[in-house]
């Protein structure tokens, strides 16, 4: 393998660690919200724009059926309570 070869795969190796690792943190913090919001009873609108955010991330990332259980939890049966979102 020549070195510029070489240093490509090293690259890939790289990015494939950082994007396995982004994808962990943002099914940690899904999880982490999901337990707060069902210990709590409910989710306000807010938290449920900012989990939809990290899970549209974590699928793009290849994220797994398991959070997609868990968003389709909180979107779907969840009560949401709380301020709504502020516009402009």
């Amino acid at each position: 393998m020549g070195w510029i070869a070489k240093k490509i795969h090293d690259i890939v190796q790289k990015f494939s660690v950082l994007e396995q690792s982004q994808q962990d943190q943002l099914k940690a913090a899904i999880v982490d919200k999901y337990e707060t919001v069902t210990e709590r009873g409910s989710i306000t609108p807010m938290s449920l724009d900012t989990v939809n955010k990290l899970a549209d991330s974590y699928f793009k990332l290849g994220g797994n059926s398991y959070i997609k259980a868990l968003m389709h939890h909180m979107n779907n049966d969840m009560e949401i309570k709380g301020r709504p979102i502020p516009h402009d």
